[in-house]
């Protein structure tokens, strides 16, 4: 019989603990005890720090989070810091450029309270500190709660912003030359993509806030969004109707475009590929796949670069809701109620679209996700027949 281990001195869980830190505690609260030292974060509590800190609700006041383990006797000095600034959050970036050395966060969603950000009574603060432009630093008339996020720590506009620099960056980095086999394109093109996909997952306001298993999660969605939807994209907002694979930075353009084009069969190429054959069938079948379903769509919508951002972001989050822990989906609403939100400001100010023209657009941008989720699942199973390792590294 298996010995029971010992609970966790944090939120009392009994899976996967052991010493960490000076603490006997579980992966997730060393993990979490890491970055709040690390990223030098002090959290903000509203209930006078005796919020009850247990298993299913651990991540709900990550103030009272962090003095558990400061009662188990965790110990700061055996924390080493990040240096590598490409694996940190932008906010802990920007303080830190400041010369700031601690960052005060709040973590109550805006929603959730009905009332204005949260502030603190405290004035004995260090002077090194700062709210990192929380909206505690910030006049109500500035930024209000409706449109300030306290749990992604950012704007809503900001987080639209995000959005549309990382496809901007996607466009820069797709233009590379690639061979002329579709498999070794693919590979490449994977590779390129990922980089990207793990940044989002280093970058992204409110990813500081998640567990690696549920970063892994994110992962496999921000995979899928750069390389599949970001060429989808980009090759219908460069390219007309009747050329939509000629800019495709996707495997085997030259079969593509042959299918396409009512050139040779698609079945008369891939020997040129040698031992990639089956691999290089079963990609361009997908290929063909994704343009039927997704790019078609897309041509259809002409999304311009903010409403593809947000439709981007929608495919990161809203599909991960489906298969998340309760941290990441309070993580992913607030992303989605963010990035709506700015859309439609968007749609109001700069389109001077009428309601009923914006909820109209609004719906025809939703209702794609349920396609984009369906031709997700095919893609993971195009990925298992041909080998492709969809694991998170160099986290």
């Amino acid at each position: 019989m298996a010995r029971k281990q010992d609970p966790c001195l944090v939120c009392n869980v009994t899976e996967r603990t052991s010493y960490h830190f000076g603490a006997h505690s579980c992966m997730a609260c060393a993990s979490f005890f890491r970055r709040t030292v690390s990223f030098g974060i002090r959290f903000l509590c509203k209930a006078n720090n005796e919020c009850v800190i247990s298993p299913e609700i651990k991540f709900i006041c990550r103030s009272c989070r962090y003095n558990n383990c400061i009662k188990a006797g965790m110990k700061r000095d055996q924390v080493q810091q990040k240096k590598d600034e490409q694996k940190m959050p932008k906010y802990i970036l920007e303080s830190r450029k400041l010369g700031v050395q601690e960052i005060v966060r709040g973590y109550t969603t805006s929603r959730s309270t009905g009332s204005s950000p949260i502030c603190s009574s405290e004035s004995a603060s260090p002077t090194n500190s700062t709210r990192s432009n929380s909206p505690e630093t910030e006049s109500l008339e500035d930024v209000s709660s409706s449109e300030f996020s306290t749990i992604l720590n950012t704007k809503y506009d900001d987080l639209l912003q995000y959005y549309v620099k990382q496809i901007e960056r996607a466009t820069v980095m797709r233009q590379c030359e690639l061979p002329e086999d579709p498999f070794q394109q693919f590979l490449i093109s994977k590779k390129v993509n990922d980089q990207l996909a793990l940044e989002i997952c280093q970058t992204c306001p409110g990813t500081d806030l998640l567990e690696r298993a549920d970063l892994e999660v994110l992962f496999r969605y921000c995979s899928f969004s750069n390389l599949w939807m970001d060429s989808a994209w980009i090759t219908v907002a460069g390219t007309s109707t009747n050329d939509v694979s000629a800019e495709l930075r996707i495997p085997s353009v030259q079969i593509f475009r042959c299918q396409m084009g009512g050139g040779d069969s698609m079945t008369t190429k891939p020997s040129e590929y040698g031992n990639d054959e089956d691999m290089s069938t079963t990609l361009i079948k997908f290929i063909l796949h994704f343009h039927s379903n997704i790019t078609s769509e897309l041509s259809r919508l002409r999304l311009d670069v903010f409403e593809y951002a947000a439709l981007k972001s929608f495919c990161i989050w809203k599909l991960a809701l489906l298969d998340s822990t309760l941290t990441l989906k309070i993580v992913a609403q607030e992303q989605y109620f963010g990035v709506m939100s700015a859309l439609g400001k968007y749609y109001q100010y700069d389109k001077n679209m009428d309601p009923s023209d914006i909820a109209t657009r609004l719906g025809d941008i939703t209702l794609i996700l349920g396609t984009i989720f369906n031709v997700y699942q095919d893609m993971l199973r195009m990925y298992d027949t041909i080998g492709v390792d969809l694991s998170m590294t160099d986290f």
